[in-house]
């Protein structure tokens, strides 16, 4: 069908447009393009994300563990989750939550008024994104590095 090659054309057009932006702002070191889970997280949270871009391959879990004994919590991002002892009391680390990373982002960027884009792996750009760890972002300010 003619009609859907054109607009899949147009969403690779787009998409490619967003990874050239982040990679240029990412290569003057403007300090406005983050990568990785933690980074990115951190941004969101200080509603520093102008656009979200996640790989349409990420794979990766997001995690909340809780103390049974002193209610700490504890976030952990990978394939699966580790089995932790709590830093505070010692006591064993009940998994609460276990949801896609992708779909936990991308929740926080919406509460947080920030687009997003789903990058496909077909282009060159998201290859590279995925590479980068598959989740990145364009920055409306810097955010302090801890």
């Amino acid at each position: 069908n003619k009609s859907q090659d054109i607009l899949k054309e147009a969403e690779i057009t787009k998409e490619k447009q967003i990874m050239t932006r982040f990679l240029e702002l990412l290569g003057k070191d403007t300090g406005l393009a983050v990568y990785g889970a933690e980074n990115v997280k951190r941004a969101l949270n200080a509603g520093a994300v102008e656009t979200l871009l996640v790989s349409e391959k990420m794979r990766d879990r997001h995690f909340l563990m809780n103390c049974s004994s002193c209610s700490h919590e504890e976030e952990q991002v990978g394939k699966s989750a580790l089995e932790l002892t709590c830093k505070v009391c010692g006591a064993a680390m009940e998994l609460s939550k276990d949801q896609d990373l992708a779909e936990t982002l991308i929740e926080i960027a919406s509460s947080m008024g920030s687009n997003h884009a789903i990058i496909s792996t077909s282009t060159q750009e998201g290859q590279q994104l995925f590479h980068l760890g598959g989740v990145a972002a364009i920055l409306r300010f810097r955010v302090e590095k801890h």
